[in-house]
């Protein structure tokens, strides 16, 4: 798998319970990750898949990794995907991002949303 070229391999299908929708796993060797638990940008990219074939916009998706992992999903009418379910911290931290600034550049405010983030004005 590791041969061929993308981010990953999204595998999924119809489920024949009535508890979930549909069932999925994701592979991304190519970034390190064997098998991803849990993936929440795969289930968004899967509600749209499964809306265009169930004609629904609410379900309720698992992830068959070793973890597992049940998403619930929401398809918004702006086009976007609402995910429902139990998150798991893997990783925390301060990541530091260096700038070289000029005169002739605009300074961008840097937002971190899940991360920390400190933008510090390179010395070189």
């Amino acid at each position: 798998m590791k041969q061929r070229k993308g981010r990953g391999v999204l595998v999924t299908t119809q489920s024949e319970s009535n508890e979930f929708d549909f069932i999925s796993r994701y592979f991304a060797p190519w970034v390190g990750v064997n098998e991803d638990p849990v993936t929440g940008s795969a289930h968004c990219a899967l509600t749209v898949y499964w809306s265009e074939k169930l004609g629904k916009l609410d379900f309720k998706g698992y992830q068959a990794s070793e973890r597992g992992g049940h998403v619930a999903t929401e398809l918004l009418s702006n086009g976007r995907t609402k995910l429902t379910g139990a998150a798991v911290t893997v990783i925390k931290g301060v990541m530091q991002v260096f700038s070289r600034i000029t005169a002739n550049q605009n300074m961008c405010r840097i937002v971190g949303t899940y991360l920390n983030v400190r933008q510090t004005q390179a010395t070189t």
